[in-house]
């Protein structure tokens, strides 16, 4: 019994020297340290790409902050230090009252109401429109800015102005009456010059330019060819006088 033991004991011991892995020999750790550095350099491939899909819109982000910061700096530059360009006022009549002494609204009243006198239209308009900037808004003062306008042949300007004034004072008759004189002779719109004269005969009906609108309505109806001649000569009256300071 105990030689046999023995002799199981050595077949055993033998198998398993046979079978077991070698671990003293080169072969063994070669294909562990081959998958270990196929690891690492998985790991490092991914971590590079990482850090350059991560790296690209942040370079985008600042190339795109500084391309408004220069067009924002650009900006300020051009309204802070550029100069503006002068505008000549238009050539005044000479004689003009004197408005030293005056605030800046009625100052540029005075001196809109001297040129408007002697025909110098664009004069006038550039000394009402610096008499508004300055809070002298009426509806008078807006009246003769539109007649001023309507001179030019800027009959757009000249409704503009009447409008304003209408919105100011309903009551204001000068500014309603004038524009169908606009539409009659510078819109050359007889509907429309038509129709605002009877708008004054019915809001007015004893108004001071009843028999100027009457006579509006009639010459506009008449179906001769000289009618807007007419009109237009009707229409050349007096320029008003403004009381001088």
């Amino acid at each position: 019994m105990s030689r046999a033991f023995l002799f199981t004991a050595l077949r055993t011991a033998k198998l398993f020297s046979v079978r077991a892995p070698n671990f003293s020999q080169d072969e063994s750790p070669r294909p562990c340290y081959a998958i270990g550095k196929f690891m690492s350099r998985s790991r490092k491939s991914t971590v590079e790409k990482f850090v350059v899909t991560s790296e690209k819109p942040r370079t985008r982000e600042i190339a795109v902050g500084a391309f408004f910061g220069g067009m924002l700096l650009m900006w300020v530059v051009m309204q802070f230090f550029t100069a503006a360009p002068v505008v000549k006022p238009p050539a005044g009549t000479k004689g003009g009252p004197d408005v030293s002494r005056m605030p800046a609204a009625q100052a540029a009243a005075t001196l809109g109401n001297w040129e408007y006198d002697h025909a110098n239209w664009p004069a006038a308009v550039h000394h009402y429109e610096r008499a508004i900037a300055a809070g002298l808004d009426t509806p008078d003062l807006r009246t003769d800015l539109g007649t001023a306008y309507k001179n030019l042949g800027d009959g757009e300007k000249a409704l503009e102005e009447y409008g304003i004034a209408q919105r100011k004072d309903p009551f204001h008759q000068n500014s309603l009456f004038n524009k169908a004189i606009v539409y009659a002779d510078v819109m050359r719109d007889r509907p429309k010059a038509i129709a605002a004269a009877r708008e004054y005969l019915r809001r007015f009906p004893q108004g001071h330019g009843v028999e100027s609108a009457r006579s509006i309505i009639a010459q506009l109806e008449t179906d001769g060819g000289d009618a807007v001649k007419k009109l237009s000569e009707f229409l050349t009256a007096p320029k008003p006088v403004h009381p001088q300071p």
